[in-house]
């Protein structure tokens, strides 16, 4: 079943320092793309934040745009330049699940 970035991580399957996934049950390596278009990440409940425009999307949207290397770095796709990590934009909030399973809220960030 699918699961949010938050729970990934979470879980231990999402390593931030390296922006790969690790299939729960082959084990196998995956990047974050991969992984939502696997289906093994919903890439629609998970929002990040346009470092540029300081606008939310979701990340999928933002995968078009951008790509994470080996060492969870996010990088503009178009300048190639380092934008922040994944180790950043989770821990300063700027990566985050738009639904609160424990509180059963949706969180939509102020445009």
């Amino acid at each position: 079943h699918r699961m949010n970035v938050e729970d990934a991580i979470r879980c231990g399957l999402l390593n931030l320092r390296t922006g790969l996934y690790k299939h729960p049950h082959s084990g196998e390596q995956l990047n974050l793309k991969e992984a939502i278009q696997r289906g093994l990440i919903d890439g629609q409940s998970t929002v990040i934040e346009n470092q540029s425009t300081g606008r939310y999307m979701t990340l999928k949207e933002a995968l078009d745009g951008i790509k994470i290397d080996n060492e969870g770095q996010v990088i503009d796709s178009y300048s190639n330049k380092v934008i922040t990590t994944l180790d950043l934009a989770y821990n300063h909030r700027k990566l985050f699940s738009q639904f609160d399973v424990n509180a059963g809220e949706i969180f939509l960030p102020a445009q």
